[in-house]
C-alpha cells in the first residue's frame, strides 16, 4: 500500500445503511433520486436493448461491431453538450438544463414509441437515439453533479 492511501474502515453495510437514512430522512433527497433513477434505466436500456439488440437487426450486423461506434457517439455528443450546457446553466440555471437532460432520457426510450417498427430504423435513428442519451449523460455528469455540490455542500459525506 502506499503511505498517503486513505484507509475507508467503513464495511459496505455501514455505507448501504447510510446512503438509505439519507434517502429517507434528509427531505432533499426525494427530490434528487429521480435523476439518478432515469439514468440508471436510460443506461441500462441503451446498453441491453438497444446495443445488445436493436443495433444488431436494424443495420444487419450479427456481430455487433458497430455498437463501438455508435456507444461513442453518446461520449463525443456529452462532451460537446457539457459545454453547451454549462453555458445555459449559467444563464437559466442548473434546474432547466436538469429538464433538458430529463428529457433527453425519456427520449431514448421514446423513440421505440414514435418508431415502434425497427424496420422503418437506420442508422440515422440509431445515431439520435444515441445522441440523446449523450445530451442526457452530459446534463447527469454536469448539472446534477453540479445540484449535489449545492444541496450538500456543508456534509462531510
Amino acid at each position: 500500500k502506499y503511505p498517503d492511501e486513505k484507509k475507508d474502515d467503513k464495511t459496505t453495510l455501514e455505507k448501504l445503511n447510510a446512503a438509505w437514512v439519507l434517502l429517507i430522512y434528509d427531505p432533499k433527497m426525494k427530490y434528487m433520486i429521480f435523476f439518478n433513477a432515469l439514468f440508471g434505466f436510460s443506461v441500462a436500456f441503451i446498453h441491453s436493448f438497444v446495443s445488445g439488440v436493436v443495433v444488431g437487426i436494424v443495420l444487419s450486423d450479427e456481430n455487433s461491431s458497430l455498437v463501438g461506434v455508435l456507444s461513442s457517439t453518446t461520449s463525443a455528443v456529452a462532451s460537446i453538450m457539457s459545454v453547451v450546457l454549462g453555458k445555459f446553466s449559467e444563464r437559466n440555471g442548473n434546474g432547466s438544463a436538469l429538464v433538458v437532460g430529463s428529457v433527453s432520457f425519456f427520449m431514448v426510450a421514446f423513440m421505440f414509441v414514435l418508431k415502434p417498427e425497427l424496420s422503418s430504423w437506420g442508422l440515422g435513428t440509431l445515431l439520435i437515439t444515441y445522441s440523446f442519451q449523450g445530451i442526457g449523460r452530459a446534463t447527469f455528469e454536469g448539472a446534477l453533479r453540479a445540484e449535489f455540490a449545492k444541496f450538500f455542500a456543508s456534509e462531510k459525506e
